[in-house]
């Protein structure tokens, strides 16, 4: 009943495993979780500043208790070989009977480089998912393509169709990677993003923010097209920007209502692309 546990790494993985046992905790008179993240911010790779400090405030609120900016130093136990805590490097120690590490995927090459195929940091791969080797076939977090390693589920099941094609003899472009969006899965907390995290200078960047309702949302448009997106609370507009993401539709016909929502911009898109329609045009954010 009750206890401390710790998480390290603030990433997907890392707030699922945290929201989890938070909750779990709630019907054990209380276990109290921390979680320890080395970067600025949560969720490093997909949120920029502004949403990671809305979703540490929301996740705080919960009753998490969150380092960021912080290092593990060690890991404590007891004579019994059991865990007892974390030891930060600032010298702060935190109580834990738990640890949950989760700080990215590690693949296991070492059969790989064992059996004498080209291995980097996982057995390399072309874009038939066909190690160095042409009898010999890796897939998800073991391999490497084009330098890439892989953890999320999306590009692995684009991998098993490929290799599967690949193995049945059917015609097949092989593997290329695309763009994945992330959705946060911690229940009360809608969250979508893909592409950069950070505005380069020739971005064209939107933001709209409603403290009132708790939503956000960002994005990052180059040459009239999304490159990026962060959503936070209202998600509804996340895989339509998505969509036209991967298909490069030039928006800046409808750049002004790209935050209002879906029903505007494709307006906007169709009074562009049929500029004798006799429909109405549509209103324009302020």
């Amino acid at each position: 009943a009750g206890g401390n546990a710790v998480v390290i790494g603030g990433g997907l993985l890392g707030l699922e495993a945290a929201e989890g046992l938070r909750k779990q905790g709630q019907n054990k008179n209380g276990m109290q979780v921390s979680l320890i993240q080395r970067d600025d911010r949560l969720m490093n790779r997909q949120l920029d500043i502004t949403a990671a400090r809305l979703l540490e405030a929301e996740l705080r609120s919960r009753g998490l208790d969150i380092f960021i900016d912080a290092g593990l130093d060690h890991l404590t136990g007891d004579d019994q070989g059991r865990v007892t805590g974390a030891m930060l490097s600032d010298g702060q120690w935190l109580p834990a009977e738990c640890v949950v590490v989760a700080i990215g995927i590690t693949p296991n090459r070492e059969l790989g480089q064992a059996a004498g195929l080209e291995v980097n940091r996982a057995i390399v791969v072309d874009e038939t998912l066909t190690s160095s080797d042409s009898a010999i076939h890796a897939l998800g977090e073991c391999c490497e393509f084009q330098g890439n390693t892989f953890g999320l589920v999306e590009p692995i099941w684009k991998q098993v169709e490929v290799l599967a094609a690949h193995l049945a003899g059917e015609p097949t472009t092989g593997y290329v990677e695309t763009p994945c969006a992330t959705k946060l899965k911690v229940s009360g907390v809608s969250l979508y993003a893909f592409g950069p995290t950070e505005a380069e200078p020739d971005h064209d960047v939107l933001t709209y923010r409603d403290p009132l309702q708790g939503d956000y949302r960002r994005l990052l448009l180059h040459d009239g097209r999304i490159v990026g997106a962060v959503l936070y609370g209202d998600t509804a507009m996340g895989p339509w920007y998505f969509e036209h993401s991967l298909a490069g539709t030039d928006l800046g016909p409808c750049r002004q209502a790209l935050l209002l929502g879906a029903a505007d911009a494709d307006a906007l898109l169709h009074e562009h692309a049929n500029p004798d329609s006799p429909e109405s045009p549509v209103k324009e954010a302020a």
